[in-house]
């Protein structure tokens, strides 16, 4: 019995203490993140420069965007084509390289697909060309001879 009241006024002058602790730190208008050293840290892998990412999405330089961008009307079913599924025996694989869009068909949810950005064609750069009668060729370079 003796135990359960020490363990009623343990948890009573914890909770007034928390209380106080409160009223103090509101009242002084005091920042617990600077009191315990916390940095905040952002979690976006490229989040883009201030202030253009405020007003332009971020591949805005590599795909046209919208005049009024915002979450599309799509499902799971309108995204689905997007997605490239090849067959076996197809010389395509599925491993695409320049995307006319920035989703492939992989939204969660499905409205974030075709919200932002619209169908842009990629300019690819054309393959070099090996170099012809100048040496010995190894895979793109010539080798000279001593």
């Amino acid at each position: 019995m003796i135990a359960k009241k020490r363990n009623y006024i343990i948890l009573l002058v914890i909770l007034v203490v928390s209380i106080v602790l409160s009223i103090i730190i509101k009242t002084m208008n005091i920042d617990i993140s600077k009191l315990i050293n916390i940095q905040p840290k952002e979690t976006f892998i490229s989040p883009g420069k201030y202030p253009l990412a405020v007003t332009k999405p971020i591949l805005y330089n590599s795909y046209n965007t919208k005049k009024n961008p915002g979450v599309s009307g799509y499902s799971s079913s309108d995204i689905i084509s997007d997605y490239p599924i090849f067959p076996a025996s197809s010389c395509q694989n599925n491993n695409i390289r320049y995307w006319r869009r920035p989703n492939n068909g992989t939204c969660s949810p499905a409205d974030f697909c075709g919200g932002i950005y619209k169908s842009t064609d990629q300019d690819i750069p054309s393959t070099l060309q090996p170099p012809l009668d100048q040496g010995v060729r190894v895979n793109y370079y010539d080798s000279s001879t001593l």
